[in-house]
């Protein structure tokens, strides 16, 4: 196959090989706002955190990794809450109160860039599709498909023989003026002879 008839082929695997890349970084991004999402939605409970570390900040051990505290909201239940080792309780809590307030401005930005991402990979999914498609059309164009057979020509005109009659005439005589013909086969032509010919006998 010679040069100019591989390089449409190789220009649209190129493409195709650059929407898949581009879906690829949208799926990995839409997959970390999924995860940003899950954090922002934790944000109650991480303020009830902070609350609950400043209500009682005397019980939270100095340098420790995690302390259990009553639930300021309900005293019936408790918390077990994380700590970061290097901060006092003060800071602790400061933490929890930053991760809550990021967590309620997430749950409003969030969704709608996930909407919006959704919506990109399905139009980059469809475009992908019908690239994918047009490779394939290069890569077998028409001239490359086998012409049907004469026996299928045969048996499409057999069965309709006005088919072959001009259009003024089907549509004055639409059947007397083929009344001779009768139920008799029409050939056009032969494999070997129809490209030469194009003849019609009946």
């Amino acid at each position: 196959m010679n040069h100019e008839a591989t390089a449409p082929e190789a220009r649209q695997a190129a493409l195709i090989r650059a929407l898949k890349r581009y879906r690829s970084r949208l799926e990995r991004k839409l997959q970390a706002m999924h995860g940003d999402l899950a954090e922002a939605e934790r944000g109650p409970e991480f303020r009830r955190n902070g609350e609950a570390l400043l209500a009682y900040l005397r019980q939270v051990p100095a340098r420790a990794s995690s302390v259990t505290l009553p639930d300021p909201a309900d005293h019936a239940k408790t918390l077990e809450i994380e700590l970061d080792p290097n901060l006092n309780a003060q800071g602790n809590a400061a933490r929890y109160f930053k991760r809550a307030a990021k967590g309620e401005r997430g749950l409003s930005d969030i969704p709608p860039r996930v909407a919006r991402t959704e919506r990109e990979i399905r139009v980059l999914s469809e475009l992908l599709a019908l690239a994918e498609e047009a490779r394939e059309a290069i890569s077998n164009p028409p001239s490359r498909r086998s012409p049907p057979s004469c026996e299928s020509r045969s048996a499409t005109l057999s069965s309709d023989p006005s088919a072959l009659a001009p259009r003024r005439a089907r549509s004055a005589h639409p059947h007397p003026a083929f009344s001779h013909v009768g139920s008799r086969p029409l050939k056009v032509g032969t494999c070997s002879s129809a490209a030469a010919t194009r003849g019609t006998t009946i």
